[in-house]
């Protein structure tokens, strides 16, 4: 056999492999056709408005149920001298006479058409559709029974249709799982067991660890069944959680992604785990802090009372103690140079503490100690001083992105006996490139100048 044949063979079963998966999803796939080539004309257009003729058909009061009625009752007079037959055919001709006067009132098929922009091969799969996407609008009744009008069958389909696809979209919201199972021996929730097929197995969780919270929600108090259910959701969307290692204090914070797990998760290896508290003390009373250190480097723009451009950088500790208080200490160092005869040196201590509400807000004060040098040719000027500072941020830990708001008021005396007083915002935004490396960028508006800071922000925990 060549290679070419061969080659030919693959090419072949890959192409049939992918064209029978295909019509596979589309086989499960309740989305509307894009246009008005299907059977049956969407009564909501793609940018969610309702189509011209569903108003045209409420307006003129016309719905199924007025419709058919006096269509069926007018049928089943005419037919009522055949028993039983006739009665079947009556009904026949009554929805056919319904559905003929709510074309009318609608517009015409034509203009059904013409003005739907979305459409389907299969009333149950419209029928779905509407369940899943705009049963909950204020107007979908009236929608509905305007649909069901010109689409008489529609009505025996649409509640057995909404029911089923209650229940898929329920899967389908439940259907992603991260892979592993829970132990609450020792008086917490842990980790018991991986599964082989979880996409979770190599993140760095191991069993063992204690979990603290889930996107950032306390599970103090939570069940199992809970706890899992939280844990569960869309495929391929994410959840975070965080967790403690047996033997430390550090909150270890991990971003799963959840999946389809085929296999089921093996029995756990015989371990024993101490107990997480004792049974008089509440689990979240689990010592634990995220302890995050970090430095920075970045190029130095001020203007105003001195203009120049230099260097900086920043050696800090912020810590998040979820529902509790922390410590904060910072310093920073900028020098600049205007380019003819003035430098500034600045050196700022922050020393404060932290209040954390979950693992995304926290709020913050500190004690500055300020000293500035200014000098030029002529003459050189030493400033010390002190004040505070009060701030608030933000972290979306999962995308690594930090958003930092502060005010800060210091008084700085001079040699001379100048007296200086600086006050204002101060804005920082960091963009995290990896878990350990983000971008910075700060802004500082200050009585006595502006500052602008763009750098690299490196991080540890």
């Amino acid at each position: 056999m060549s290679f070419r044949f061969r080659l030919r063979i693959a090419l072949l079963v890959v192409v049939t492999t992918a064209l029978s998966w295909s019509a596979t999803l589309h086989a499960n796939d309740i989305r509307p056709i894009e246009g008005n080539t299907g059977q049956y004309m969407s009564p909501i257009t793609s940018d969610g408005v309702v189509a011209e003729w569903v108003n045209r058909s409420i307006n003129a009061n016309m719905g199924a149920t007025a419709g058919s009625a006096v269509g069926a009752y007018a049928g089943s007079r005419a037919m009522s001298s055949i028993p039983f037959v006739g009665g079947m055919i009556g009904s026949q001709v009554g929805q056919s006479a319904g559905r003929a006067a709510a074309l009318q009132a609608a517009g015409g098929e034509a203009l059904i058409r013409s003005t739907s922009d979305l459409s389907f091969n299969s009333l149950n799969t419209m029928a779905q559709w509407l369940a899943i996407n705009h049963s909950s609008r204020a107007d979908f009744a009236d929608i509905l029974k305007a649909t069901q009008a010109v689409y008489p069958e529609l009505a025996s389909i649409y509640p057995a249709a909404a029911a089923q696809a209650q229940a898929r979209e329920q899967q389908r919201l439940t259907a992603g799982r991260v892979g592993f199972t829970l132990d609450s021996s020792g008086g917490a929730i842990r980790i018991n067991a991986i599964a082989p097929d979880s996409p979770n197995r190599n993140i760095g969780v191991e069993p063992g660890d204690v979990l603290i919270s889930v996107d950032g929600q306390f599970i103090q108090g939570a069940t199992i069944a809970q706890v899992s259910q939280r844990l569960r959701g869309p495929v391929d969307t994410t959840v975070d959680i965080a967790v403690v290692r047996e033997g430390e204090q550090e909150l270890r914070s991990y971003t799963l992604t959840r999946a389809v797990i085929a296999d089921p998760v093996p029995p756990p290896t015989q371990q024993t785990f101490a107990p997480a508290a004792q049974p008089s003390q509440p689990v979240a009373r689990v010592p634990y802090t995220d302890r995050e250190f970090y430095g920075s480097l970045f190029l130095a723009v001020t203007s105003d009372e001195i203009d120049g451009v230099g260097l900086g950088g920043d050696l800090g500790y912020f810590g998040v103690s979820p529902g509790g208080f922390d410590g904060y200490v910072k310093g920073e160092l900028v020098y600049t140079d205007d380019g003819f005869d003035i430098e500034y040196f600045a050196l700022r201590m922050d020393l404060g503490a932290t209040y954390s509400i979950d693992n995304a807000w926290s709020f913050y004060g500190a004690l500055i100690l300020s000293a500035a040098d200014v000098e030029n040719d002529d003459f050189s000027e030493d400033y010390t001083g002190f004040g505070y500072r009060l701030g608030t941020r933000y972290a979306v830990k999962s995308s690594n992105l930090f958003i930092d708001l502060s005010y800060q008021s210091t008084r700085l005396e001079g040699t001379f006996e100048d007296k200086i007083t600086q006050s204002g915002l101060r804005f920082e935004l960091e963009l995290g490139i990896t878990e350990s490396v983000g971008l910075l960028m700060s802004y500082e508006d200050l009585d006595f100048g502006n500052a602008i800071l763009i750098g690299v922000r490196f991080r540890g925990h």
